[in-house]
């Protein structure tokens, strides 16, 4: 019979349990599924700490290992991934400083998804086909 292993003692250093799942029996699938769930987040904060503010599901599928339906089966809708990559606080500081804080800049950044006047993109966003 298999070992029942739980969630951050599998003996493999790569990324920490998460603080909700500690001492929770889980089984690979379930490993894997959150492994990937956590790079496709971790791929959304570097692109928007790189000043992609808001990526494109191709580019964070491409950026994250996986493939674009893997995505969406994580993140049926982008602002999900969006939201879960801005929860963290160096994220979320470094899209602030990207947001223009002028009138126009802001009205063309969300009306026309133009280029702020800093020179980063604000990318439209596109949702699974």
């Amino acid at each position: 019979m298999a070992e029942e292993r739980k969630l951050g003692d599998d003996g493999d250093n790569r990324s920490p349990a998460p603080e909700s799942l500690q001492g929770v029996p889980i089984d690979g699938r379930a490993l894997r599924r959150l492994r990937t769930h956590e790079m496709i987040v971790e791929a959304c904060r570097q692109m928007m700490v790189a000043g992609v503010l808001r990526p494109d599901s191709r580019s964070l599928a491409a950026r994250s290992d996986v493939s674009h339906r893997t995505l969406f089966w994580h993140f049926p809708r982008l602002q999900d991934v969006y939201r879960e990559a801005l929860e963290d606080a160096a994220v979320a500081a470094a899209v602030e400083r990207r947001i223009p804080t002028d009138r126009a800049g802001i009205l063309r950044a969300v009306v026309l998804g133009e280029v702020g006047p800093d020179g980063i993109a604000i990318e439209p966003e596109v949702e699974g086909d």
